[in-house]
Order: structure tokens, then sequence, then C-alpha cells
């Protein structure tokens, strides 16, 4: 070997290392090596903004048009293929993309189901088919409800406003934006001095726009969900045409919008204080009768003016000849008072009464008539008689409309341009904010800086003290590096989910969460390791159970400590922990686009996506009319009368049409088909449904029940006792009373029918109050006290009296026909009213939730209850998966805006469970989780503001921590006094005969003052219920509040215990404050064993769940109740002395069916 082989390289590290450095390291000898000089990288094409000079050159037919919407549907695909950017010649290609708006593109290139498409047009539909994935194409459908360009003579022209307005540049927000045509556009003499954000829905679109404007910010994204930056200077732009209506729970959702107003009070909100506003849109936004939408723009914003275009004017580029007006607002500084407000109200136009009333305009043209760029007049529309604008005769559009703008606020101006712009958020960085936001950091949060522990508190990050030998404060080393461990696990398995609902790649991800994972396993074993200590009272001999875990104790206060609990499966009986699908899984998918292929899909669609039948979406969906959607529908939806008003229509899926009180459903509906034949399909589909009416034999009819008219029970009394009294019932108590002073000189009421220590009018009143008689002997001892014992056999003969009463009356009951028919159908109508609903879940995507679990149909049965009806008591079996269900109904409420803030409540040793089982479920939900010890008076008022200030998804929280959340003061002081309030409303309109309601009502009065006094010492110093923005309880294991206290007369029965316990009463209050808000979701309960003990405890959970169905049947006192669905019987029961007693107990279940379709 040469010298020169062993000696040093010193080129390894240059420029000549590599390759090149072989010509210095040879032998002299050797040959010289070929070597490859690399070629210089691609020319690589700029990044250039398109900008329209003059017009766009549309072709003039409209099979043309789709042609050029073809070709630029091609060359995305290319450009994406190559991953490159646009030359100008290509943009000028993308650039004549216009969308299938127009009716004569939707209608020939998107046929409804089952129709052909038009002759001539079928290579260009095959086209596109080939060029699009049926998602795709899905989108472009939908699209066509309100894909209506522009045309470049308003843009401009609206451009020009803007400059004499002052425009200098800024930040720009283009809602709806298309293909980016006000972005393209945009003032020469501005290049480069505005920062366009630009959002639109259908991903092709966007897609294209952002090939057109690759420095600026175009979005894809459903504007009514997008997340809007605040400090726009000026939002131009098309809001879309369409009809469907916003829904939501929340801010600006729950208005009830249309979707143009929305997008219209949206960007007005998203403007800077003295911004302005220039819209392209609907005439209805002005013209429509109902204000609502204009009083709520007129809340932050003035209108400068308007000019209204005459129809045809966007015919030409859109393909539709809707009436539209050029809009312009200025949002109001703050304390800046509204200027002229009348262009909030409608006016008539004189003389234009042709036999439909006159034409209603908006106040502005009415005052402005030289606004107007045409005529007032009727039309013919789809739905009869209308309004158009005429254009007049030789009148030039592009002359008048420069025009008429030129004259819109002449003094009003744009205020200079903040230096900070509004772009397309570059690159990722750790950023600190709350849950709502998606922070990296939130407030509780451990990062290490410089290999320093810190945490965040109150906002700012402050070093965490660690404990040294001698020290007191701080926290413990071994706890500092169990944090330090966690860390990077929790950062690494938030950056893999990230990832995922990017669709980006997260292999790098999932190998740094293995990684961290391992390391912090071999120094301090599973994450989730668990010791459980056993310890037994030695009062009580009751053992109790204490969970530890040390690994996770030291990382509580971290938001995300649940997040990293939730990625390890845990085995507690082997102390093993193994790494979870998030390791090595997609466990979650990006949204995707949902593919449509008929109606019932798009039905599918706007259940998952509202949450109920939504036509305007429906037909945009499938990009038909609304009379087209309906008919192909058919039979799945129907109108409801109960809920549709005055020119708005509520529609239903059928299974909530023809379920519930469908007798009270089939009365309604006979109604309003009288008015409207719409209605007549309901009367015919709910004729079908009608519960067979129930026979004599099917029905137990005994004293007490509440639906018996006392005029039966004063003919039962004289026909077989041959006794006429009087008979009084008061529903609102479950009290009746009977006149005594008939039978006191009667035999039969003391032989027959009674007994001489109980005669027969004081056992009918036992019988119709539910109420056991006993007969005591009174005497006094020795010393002069009272003293008195149960008469055993003088009470047994007053029951056998009782029974023969209750006996003879069910058998007289039924006896005569005209009164057996009259009952029957009261029954019937009553209780015989319900049809239980049959819930399908199977439409449901659980967006956000975990792609590796699989929800079981029963699991997302629930759940659609859930979001459809509300109240549930989720009776599933253990091991049936309620936890999951829990969450999903969460999750999916909170997505479909029907609730903002809930609350779960499980036993302390399921707390962990339930958070980590939530998390696997929905990784990225964002929960806050609490024990009792957060309420301990050193963390309490953290915890409460923590609750209050972000936007979590749920709050999960112990039963025992539960009671320390308060409900606004005084409100339970209120439910108290209102109910005394009822009393003693009942006790002025009592017969002042009827002294035993009056002493039955005074008892339950004095009880509710009592408990009232017991709240005067009660002291509140944190924000209540309300205020934390808690909208829904959710309580697992909810049999431990089944006892809620109540009034009876049969106290004394076995198995009857109408003590209640805090515990429920507590539940029971903040069920009906939340309820005062919304009385259809407040509660939710789950458990394994709904019932228990008790008879009691099935009415109890009436009264949790639907307290006002219960009063409607006068059910809501629990002898009435009973008194209609239970059966007592007496048996003799051996005793611990070994004698055999007489017990009374509740043994069964009557009128079961009825019973049963309440409770289901």
């Amino acid at each position: 070997m040469s010298m020169s082989a062993s000696q040093l390289n010193l080129f390894d590290t240059t420029v000549l290392s590599g390759e090149l450095a072989a010509l210095w390291s040879l032998d002299d000898d050797q040959p010289i090596p070929e070597v490859c000089i690399p070629s210089p990288p691609p020319f690589r094409i700029p990044q250039r903004d398109f900008r329209l000079k003059g017009l766009r050159g549309l072709a003039s037919g409209w099979k043309a048009r789709a042609e050029a919407n073809l070709a630029a549907i091609a060359l995305l695909g290319t450009l994406e293929r190559e991953d490159r950017n646009a030359t100008e010649a290509e943009q000028d290609v993308l650039a004549r993309f216009t969308g299938f708006g127009a009716g004569e593109l939707a209608n020939n290139l998107f046929p409804p189901t089952g129709k052909e498409v038009r002759k001539g047009w079928e290579s260009l539909a095959t086209e596109l088919e080939q060029l699009t994935t049926e998602t795709e194409r899905a989108g472009l459908q939908r699209a066509t409800q309100y894909a209506h360009y522009t045309p470049e003579l308003i843009v401009h022209s609206m451009w020009d406003m803007a400059l004499r307005m002052g425009f200098r540049g800024g930040s720009v927000l283009e809602p709806g934006c298309g293909t980016g045509l006000f972005i393209a556009a945009r003032p020469e003499k501005l290049e480069g001095k505005i920062a366009f954000t630009g959002i639109e829905n259908d991903p092709i679109t966007a897609r294209i726009a952002r090939k057109l404007y690759p420095n600026q910010w175009i979005r894809s994204e459903d504007f009514t969900r997008a997340q809007l930056p605040q400090g726009y200077d000026l939002a131009i732009g098309n809001p879309p045409f369409s009809n469907r209506t916003v829904h939501g729970r929340v801010g600006l959702e729950k208005q009830g919008l249309s979707l143009h107003d929305f997008f219209i009070v949206r960007s007005l909100e998203a403007l800077q204080p003295g911004g302005i506003a220039l819209f392209v849109t609907s005439r209805y936004t002005l013209d429509k009768t109902d204000p609502k939408a204009r009083r709520i723009i007129g809340e932050s914003a003035d209108l400068l003016g308007a000019v209204r275009l005459p129809e045809g004017a966007m015919r030409d580029d859109a393909g539709t000849d809707v009436v539209v007006d050029i809009l312009a607002f200025r949002k109001r500084e703050m304390g800046e008072e509204p200027s002229n407000e009348s262009w909030v109200e409608t006016a008539d136009i004189p003389d234009s009464d042709e036999g439909n009333g006159p034409l209603v305009i908006n106040r502005y043209f009415h005052d402005h008539p030289e606004q107007v760029l045409g005529s007032h007049i009727w039309t013919t529309t789809q739905f009869g008689p209308g309004y158009t604008c005429s254009a007049t005769a030789g009148a030039e559009l592009d002359l008048l409309l420069p025009q008429a703008l030129n004259r819109i606020a002449p003094n009003t101006h744009f205020l200079p341009p903040r230096e900070a712009r509004i772009v397309r958020p570059a690159g990722e960085g750790v950023t600190i904010g709350t849950a709502a936001s998606g922070a990296d950091l939130k407030e509780g949060s451990y990062f290490v800086d410089r290999s320093v522990l810190h945490q965040i508190i109150e906002g700012q990050a402050q070093i965490v003290p660690i404990r040294k030998a001698g020290q007191a404060e701080g926290i413990f080393a071994k706890h500092a590096r169990i944090i330090r461990g966690l860390v990077p696990i929790r950062d690494a398995a938030r950056s893999v989910l990230r990832a995922q609902m990017q669709n980006l790649p997260y292999g790098a991800q999932q190998r740094t969460l293995k990684t961290a994972y391992q390391s912090f396993v071999r120094e301090f074993g599973p994450i989730n390791h668990t010791r459980i200590t056993l310890r037994e009272n030695p009062e009580t001999g009751k053992t109790r159970e204490t969970q530890r875990r040390p690994n996770l104790q030291p990382f509580l206060d971290d938001p995300d400590v649940w997040l990293v609990a939730s990625i390890e499966e845990y085995d507690e009986r082997t102390d093993t922990g193994r790494m979870g699908p998030i390791f090595s899984e997609r466990v979650i998918h990006a949204p995707t686009e949902p593919e449509i292929h008929g109606a019932h899909d798009a039905l599918a669609v706007s259940l998952h996506e509202t949450g109920r039948v939504d036509l305007p979406l429906i037909a945009e969906l499938l990009g038909r009319s609304e009379a087209d959607t309906l008919a192909e529908l058919g039979e799945s939806i129907y109108l409801d009368p109960e809920r549709s008003a005055q020119g708005r229509d509520v529609w239903v899926t059928s299974d909530e049409m023809l379920s519930g009180a469908v007798r009270t459903k089939l009365a309604l509906a006979r109604e309003a088909a009288h008015h409207d034949q719409r209605y007549a399909r309901n009367v015919s589909a709910l004729e079908v449904v009608q519960p067979a009416d129930l026979r004599p034999s099917e029905i137990t009819a005994r004293l007490g029940a509440p639906w018996l008219p006392v005029t039966d029970i004063q003919d039962f009394v004289q026909e077989v006792m041959g006794i006429e009294t009087t008979v009084r019932h008061t529903p609102e108590v479950a009290c009746w009373s009977i006149n005594r002073a008939p039978f006191l000189s009667r035999a039969e009421a003391t032989s027959v029918w009674g007994t001489e220590r109980r005669n027969a009018a004081e056992l009918l009143e036992d019988a119709l109050s539910q109420s056991i008689p006993k007969i005591w002997d009174h005497w006094r001892d020795e010393n002069g006290n009272e003293r008195r014992e149960l008469n055993t056999q003088e009470t047994e003969a007053a029951k056998e009296k009782l029974a023969a009463i209750k006996s003879a009356f069910e058998k007289w009951v039924w006896q005569d026909p005209d009164r057996s028919d009259r009952l029957v159908k009261l029954y019937n109508e009553t209780y015989n009213n319900l049809v239980p609903r049959a819930f399908d879940g199977s439409h449901l995507g659980l967006p956000g939730a975990s792609s590796t679990i699989t929800l079981r149909a029963h699991q997302k049965r629930v759940v659609w209850r859930i979001i459809a009806s509300g109240r549930t008591y989720m009776a599933h079996a253990v091991g049936a998966g309620k936890t999951f269900s829990m969450a999903a109904a969460v999750m999916e409420q909170k997505r479909l805006g029907l609730i903002s803030k809930a609350v779960i409540v499980v036993p302390g040793h399921c707390l962990a469970q339930m958070a980590r089982e939530f998390l696997m479920l929905y990784p990225t939900a964002r929960i806050l989780v609490a024990d009792e010890t957060n309420f301990v008076k050193a963390k309490r008022q953290r915890f409460i503001a923590r609750a209050a200030t972000e936007n979590w998804d749920a709050i999960i929280i112990t039963h025992d921590a539960f009671k320390f959340i308060p409900v606004e003061a005084g409100f339970e002081r209120e439910m108290i006094e209102d109910q005394i309030a009822s009393y003693e409303a009942i006790l002025s309109g009592l017969d002042g005969d009827d002294r035993i309601s009056r002493k039955r009502i005074e008892r339950m009065k004095e009880g509710m003052e009592s408990k009232l006094e017991g709240l005067a010492a009660q002291k509140d110093d944190l924000l209540h219920m309300g205020e934390m923005g808690i909208d829904q309880i959710l309580v697992d294991e909810a049999q431990l509040f089944r006892k809620l206290s109540y009034a009876t007369n049969q106290s004394d029965l076995r198995g009857v215990d109408p003590n209640g316990s805090q515990r429920a009463w507590d539940l029971f209050v903040k069920t009906r404050y939340l309820a005062k808000t919304d009385p259809t979701r407040p509660l939710i309960m789950a458990s394994g064993s709904p019932i228990t003990n008790t008879i009691a405890e099935l009415w109890n959970v009436g009264r949790y769940m639907d307290l006002d169905a219960l009063v409607a049947r006068n059910l809501h006192e629990f002898d009435a109740w009973a008194a209609n669905f239970g059966e007592t019987r007496t048996e003799l029961e051996l005793q611990p002395n070994g004698l055999y007693k007489p017990v009374t107990r509740f043994t069964e279940f009557v009128n079961v069916a009825d019973l049963m379709a309440m409770y289901r």
C-alpha cells in the first residue's frame, strides 16, 4: 500500500469531500476515475399570485364553460402530482374555473338520482368522473347550490369604491372566496400591501385558489365553523346564496340566521373597529320581512349604503337571474352611537298592490330610489307571484353602477391599516393558551427549558422549586424526575395526534413517543402503576380500598395528565403496562367529505352534522331543489305541525313523528291538515301506528288511581254501599277525602263494609289514599303517662274490610257498559297514548374518535338517543361499554352545538378509569379531572376558575366532589319557596270542609319550610354551575342517587322508605336548575342496576328524568303513582321471635305496558 493510502484525508469535511476527494487520495500509478458532477437543481417556478387584467375571457356557451372547468381540474391534478407552482399561462386556465352553480351546468352534469345525463353532455360527465373522486364530485355537486361567481364588472366596481374611500392596504377577508376573483382583481397600486384570507368550503375550488394565490392564506373549510382572527381592515366578497339556516347552541350560531346573513355578521365580527365590509348578496338580506338578521347586523355596524342591481346582472357569468344588492357596512368603534337605523325596517311600494298585497322592499331603497338600477315589478316565480327588479331599457350597467357606488358615504374613509397583517400561520411553535385554542402549553402545564423544570401558573411560566435536604418547600426530587420523564411522552403523544389530524406522516413521531415511553418505564415502571391499600374500620368492621398512582400523582396538575395515562394499556392485576394503539396505529383520521349517493345518504349526513332534518342542507348536499329532495325522501321525513310556524317549516324523521304521544299528534295533524294539505300524509301515517285500545280486562282500575273521576267513586259508594256522600280529590298533592257524616248512623258502615273501630268512610279514605289501617288501644299507665298498643285483631279485621272494598270496586267498575266504555276511552287517552321510539345510530361517524375503537350497535343507539331526545337513563348491563357511550354522547352533543360543557359525575374509584377511557376514545378531547382534593380551600378557587374560563369538552368529577359545585345563590331557596307558594295556592282553593287535604298540605308545607330554614346558614363564595358554563350532568352509577325524599301514606309498607339522602336532593336541585335553560337535556343517568331495592326508585327515576310528564298525568306524588302501577299483598311472614305476622308489601306492577311506555 502506498503512503498516500494511509494518510489522513484533509478534505472529508470540506466541499472537496465525497467523490471529488478521490482525486487527491490515489496512488500515482492508479487511473483517475470518472467523476459524476451533479446536475444543477431544476428550475422552480416562483410563487406568483395571479392578477386579473381586464376580463377572464370566459367561453360564451355553457358546454364550453364546462369544458373550461374540466381543463382547470385536470391541470390542478397535474400541478399537484408534480408538486409545483403554476406558470402564468396555467394560472389563466385555472382562473376560468367558474364552478357548476349555473343551472345549465348543475342540471346537465349532476342529474337527479335515477335520471340520465343530458344528451350531448355524456362525454363531459365521463371526463368529470375520470378526473375526480366520488368524494370530490360530491363536494362540487353540493357547491352548485351557491357557486354563483361574481361578474368582473361588479368586482372591479367594488374595488374602485374601496379605493375612493381611502383603502391603502392591510388585512382583507374574503368569505366564500371561490377561486378568489376579488383577490385576482386587487388594485395594482396596492400590490404587496394586502394580506388576503380566503375561505372556501369546496375542496377542489379551494385547491385551485391555492395554486392561483400561493402567497395568500387560502383556507379549505366551512366558514360557519372556521375560527377567525380579529382585526381585518376590509371584508369583501359574494356570500353564498342559500336559504340554509345555520344552527348551533353558542354564539352567533344560536341566532338561526340564513347562510348568507351568517356570512355577513360573522365577517363583521372579524373586522377591526372602523373596518368596512363590501358584499354582493341576495336581496333578501334587506327585503325579508323578518328584521332579526338586520337588527343583529345593526348592533355592531352601520349601513353606509346599498345598490340594487336588476335581474340578469349575474346571468352571463353565474347563470342565475337572482336579484342582488351591493351592501356597504362600517363596523362602529367602541362607544360610537348607531347612525340612521331605518334600514332595519321594510316599506310598501305605493300603488303596487295587484291583488296579492303591495310589493315590499327595504326602507333604504324606498327612501333612496336612485340606488335602484331598475324598476320594482311583479313577476311569476316558482312559488307564485313575487318581486323582481326589472332592468331599464337602454340603461348600461357599466355606467350606472359606478355612479351609484360613488353616491354611497362620500365622507367615510378607511382607518390607516395596522402594521401587523393577518397572514397564514408560519410553522409550528410552542404556544401558551387555553385548551380551547389547542395551545401546546396550558394553565398547569409542565415543561423543561434549558434543563430547568417550569409550570404555567396564571398564564406565566414559573420555575418549579425542588426540595433539597433540610428544606420544607418545593416538590420532591423524585417527583421532579417523574415529571421530566412524562413531559416528553406528553409532547410526543400530542405530536402524533396532531400529525394524524392534519393527514401528515406520523411514523417519526411514533418512534419518538416509543423512545420516551421506554425510557420512562425503565426508570419508574408503568405510567399507571397502582398501589392498592385495604384498611379496616375498627368500629364498623368495613374495609375501605385506597388506590394510589405514584407515577401520575406528581403530574396531576398538568391538564394533559390523563392523555398520558390513556396511551398505556395497564393490567392492574399484574401491575404491567404495554404500549397502546397510538404507538403503532393510526388512531385519528383526518376529516373526510361524505359520499352522497342519494337523498337518504344526505339525510344521514344532515342528522350527523346538525342532529336534525335540515332540508336546505340536504338539498344542498344533493345539488337539487328542495321539492325534488322531498319527493325522493318520501316517507322518511314529516312536517311537524307543533314546531312549524308561519314561514318556518320544521321537518322530523319518521321515527320521531310516529312515536311518542301518537294520539295527541294525530289530533294535531288532523287540525293542521284542515289548513295545510301537506299534513294529510301525517294523518295517514299516524293512523297506522295508533296503539290498539286496551280492553277492560287489560286495565287495572284501583281505588286511588288519579285518572278515575270522583263521580264514579261516589256512584260506587251509592250503588254498592247504599250511602250517598261527597268525594273530593286534590290531584296536585294526591289527596282524597270523603264526607263521613252520612256513614255515621248506617249499620252497613260498621258491619258489611267496616268495623266498629274503623267504619266504611275511613276505610274508603284508606283505599283512596293508599293508607294502611292501624287500630291502636290507648290507656294511661300508673304514672299517668299516655300509652298505646297496636290492636292486631282489630287491625286485621279492618284490613279484611279494606280488601273487600277494593275487590268490590274492581268488579263493579266494569259492569256497566256505558261506564266501561267511558273509562276505557279515558284510560287509553291518558296512558295508552305512547309508542316507544326506535333509535338507530348507524349513521353516526363520531368525528375525532379513535379509529382503533369501534362502538357496538347498542352504544351508537344510545348515543343517538341522547342526541335526538336528550334525557336518557342508560340502563346497560355491567360490561356493556357505558363509559365509551357517555364519552361519545358528550362529544357528539358538543360537536352539534347541543351542549357547551358537560360534567360527568363518577364514583371515586372510577375517576381514573373514566378519564383514561374517555381519552382512549377521543385522544384530542379537552377534559378536566378532579376529585374532592381539588376542593380543599387552597385549591378550589383555582380549580373553579380553570373550569369556568376554558372551553372544556367535559369535566370529570367524583360523586363526593360534585356536592362542592354550587348552583346559583338563591335558586334552591327559590325552588322551595315556589313549592310552598303552590301549596298555599292549593290551600286557598280547597273546599272548606276538606280538612284531610288541608292537614296533609299543611304538613308538606311545614316540611319545605324547615328545609328552607336549613339553607339560611349556607354561604357560597364560589362560582356557581351556571357561571362555570355547565349545561349537562352525566351521572355514572346513578343508583347511588336513588333516594329522593317524598311524602306518602304508606311509609309502614315493607320496602317503602320516604327518607331521602342529601346527595340525591343535591342532584335533583342541580337538574332542575339546568332545566330552567334547556328542559330537554339537563341529565343523563347510567347504571347497570337502575332498580335495586324499592318500587319508589322507579318513580324517582321519573322525577329526575321527566317530572313534567308525571305532573301532566297527576303521578308526581308517590301514592298516586303507586295506586296506578303498584299492587300490594299481605302475607304471613315468620318473625325472629318464631311467630308469624301478617306483612304488607308491594309485590308486583300492574298496567305494566303503559308504565314501561312512559319510561322508555
